[in-house]
């Protein structure tokens, strides 16, 4: 199985709010329409939608206990690069 690429990009942002970015990141303004939804930036954090993509990559046993555990973001990146399912 291919390893995903870990995409820290504005498609996957929680700031995103229909192609506006609610962030003051690296746009710099709050409200900013984002004009690449495909570049990193350092301003990124995890949208709920992704977030449940990423869960779904763990076993089943593993994301029925981390969803009654309700880890973190960060913690599920962790996990999901431990388990060599995603790449950085």
């Amino acid at each position: 199985m291919e390893k995903i690429k870990l995409s820290k990009t504005c498609r996957t942002c929680e700031s995103n709010f229909n192609g506006k970015c609610a962030d003051e990141g690296e746009l710099g303004k709050y409200g900013s329409l984002i004009d690449d939804f495909n570049k990193e930036r350092s301003c990124w954090s995890i949208g709920m939608e992704y977030y449940s993509d990423l869960m779904d990559l763990l076993p089943k046993n593993e994301r029925e206990y981390f969803t009654r555990q309700a880890i973190t973001p960060d913690d599920l990146i962790k996990r999901l690069l431990k388990m060599n399912l995603i790449k950085n």
